[in-house]
C-alpha cells in the first residue's frame, strides 16, 4: 500500500444512531490509510451538534455540517469536487463512498482497494449483505435489461453464491470505491438526480466510456437498506425513479443499441400499460405515463445536451458491445409476474 490515503464520504441525515453505528465501524478499517469526511445534511435536529462534539477532535475525520439537505447527489458532489480540487490522481487515486446504515468488516476498504489496483476498474462494488438477515445478498453491483431499468445484482439471493469477483454494470454508491481519474474524465454524479439512481447512472455511463466495473466479494458490508430513502418514499419518488430509467437509457446507450432495441422498448411498454390496465393498478399506470411524459416534455433537451457534451470527441462502447454486456427484460419480467400472481393467490 502507498502512503496515499483514501478519502471515505459518509452523509448523515437525520439518521444519527445508524450514522454512530456506521462510524464505530469505519474507523476500525485496517490495512490502508483513510480519512473519513462526515456530512451532515441539513438535518435540522440535534445530529450536527452530536457530530461535532463526537468527532470534532479526532484526526481521522472531517466534519462538513451543511445547513440546507442537499440530496444524495449534491452532498457527494459537493466533497467529491473539493477533494478533486484539493488533490490530483497521484496524490489521491480512489475516493470510497459509504451510506450511513452501513457496518462494514475492518478489511472492507483495503478490499476494495486491492481489486481496484489488480484490475485497473474504474469502480469497485463491495459485497452488501442485508444486516438483519446476514445470509442473504443485498447487491453484488447492478446488472442492466435491454429496456433500460439498472438493477440490484443478487438481491436477497444466498450469499455463497458471490464468492467470486466478477465485472459487473456499476456500483451501489452505499460502498463503493471510484477511481478519480474516472471522475475526473466522465464526471461525478449528474445533477438530474437527488436522492435514488445516481449511482446507477454514473455506473452505465462509466461501462459506456469504457470503463470497468469490479465486484469484490472479500469487501463486506452490512446494510440496513433505504434508511433515508424510506422517510421520502411516495409516489412522486416512485415517478421520478421510473423517469430516471428512462432519462438514462437515452442520455447514455450508443444511437444503434436505441435503434436495434427500440421494437423490443415498445412491446414491454405496451405489455406493461396492458397488464396495468387489466389488473387495475392505478398507481402504476400513472408511474409510467408520468414518467414517459416528462421524458419526452420536460427532460428531453437537458438530457439531449448532456448527451451531446459527453459523447462529444469521446470514443464509447459500440450498440454491439452494449449487447453483450446487458440481459434481455423477458427473464426478469416473468419472475416479476409469477411473484405478483403468487402474492394475490396467496
Amino acid at each position: 500500500m502507498s502512503d496515499q490515503t483514501i478519502p471515505i464520504i459518509i452523509i448523515n441525515w437525520r439518521g444519527l444512531e445508524d450514522t454512530l453505528e456506521c462510524m464505530t465501524s469505519a474507523l476500525q478499517l485496517e490495512g490502508v490509510s483513510f480519512h473519513i469526511h462526515l456530512i451532515d445534511n441539513g438535518s435540522g435536529d440535534d445530529s450536527a451538534r452530536v457530530l461535532q462534539d463526537t468527532y470534532g477532535n479526532d484526526s481521522r475525520v472531517t466534519l462538513h455540517l451543511f445547513e440546507d439537505n442537499t440530496g444524495f447527489t449534491g452532498g457527494n458532489n459537493r466533497v467529491m469536487a473539493w477533494l478533486l480540487e484539493q488533490y490530483d490522481s497521484n496524490q489521491m487515486p480512489w475516493i470510497a463512498l459509504l451510506n450511513n446504515d452501513t457496518a462494514i468488516e475492518p478489511t472492507w476498504l483495503r478490499a476494495l482497494f486491492d481489486c481496484g489496483e489488480q484490475t485497473g476498474a474504474g469502480m469497485v462494488t463491495s459485497k452488501m449483505i442485508i444486516y438483519d438477515d446476514r445470509t442473504l445478498m443485498d447487491n453484488a453491483g447492478h446488472y442492466m435489461l435491454n429496456t433500460g431499468e439498472i438493477l440490484p445484482l443478487g438481491h436477497r439471493q444466498p450469499v455463497g453464491r458471490f464468492e467470486s469477483r466478477i465485472e459487473n454494470m456499476g456500483a451501489c454508491a452505499g460502498a463503493v470505491l471510484y477511481s478519480s481519474a474516472m471522475l475526473r474524465d466522465i464526471g461525478l454524479f449528474d445533477d438530474h438526480f437527488s436522492t435514488g439512481y445516481e449511482d446507477a447512472e454514473l455506473g452505465l455511463r462509466a461501462v459506456v466510456c469504457g470503463y470497468s466495473c469490479w465486484y469484490e466479494p472479500r469487501a463486506v458490508v452490512y446494510h440496513k437498506g433505504g434508511q433515508s430513502l424510506n422517510k421520502v418514499r411516495n409516489l412522486r419518488y416512485l415517478v421520478s425513479i421510473q423517469s430516471h430509467i428512462l432519462y438514462s437509457y437515452y442520455k447514455l446507450m450508443p444511437g444503434m443499441f436505441l435503434w436495434l432495441n427500440m421494437p423490443l422498448m415498445v412491446l414491454r411498454y405496451i405489455m406493461i400499460f396492458g397488464f396495468d390496465l387489466l389488473f387495475l393498478r392505478r398507481n402504476y399506470l400513472i408511474m409510467h405515463t408520468t414518467a414517459w411524459w416528462e421524458q419526452i416534455t420536460v427532460h428531453r433537451s437537458e438530457r439531449t445536451k448532456k448527451r451531446r457534451s459527453l459523447f462529444q470527441n469521446r470514443s464509447i462502447r459500440s450498440g454491439r458491445e452494449m449487447f453483450s454486456r446487458i440481459e434481455w427484460f423477458w427473464h426478469t419480467d416473468w419472475r416479476r409476474l409469477k411473484e405478483y400472481i403468487g402474492g394475490k393467490g396467496g
